[in-house]
């Protein structure tokens, strides 16, 4: 199964792509790091507020959402 065929993979990809570590990405979002790296492994499942900043993060690219 390729990365990008679930959701942790997915949101994986985007973190990877806009160079940021699991520690910013949850600074960001209010979520620790441990809880953006069990999303990323799909142990989490992201609220559906999270899937939303995941989202707005990815088409803003890497402007702070605030």
């Amino acid at each position: 199964m390729e990365e990008t065929e679930t959701l942790g993979g997915t949101l994986l990809m985007s973190r990877r792509m806009h160079g940021l570590s699991a520690e910013e990405l949850g600074k960001w979002f209010g979520v620790s790091r441990s809880t953006i790296l069990g999303y990323e492994r799909n142990k989490i499942v992201p609220s559906e507020q999270i899937l939303i900043l995941y989202y707005e993060f990815d088409i803003e690219q890497t402007k702070p959402l605030t």
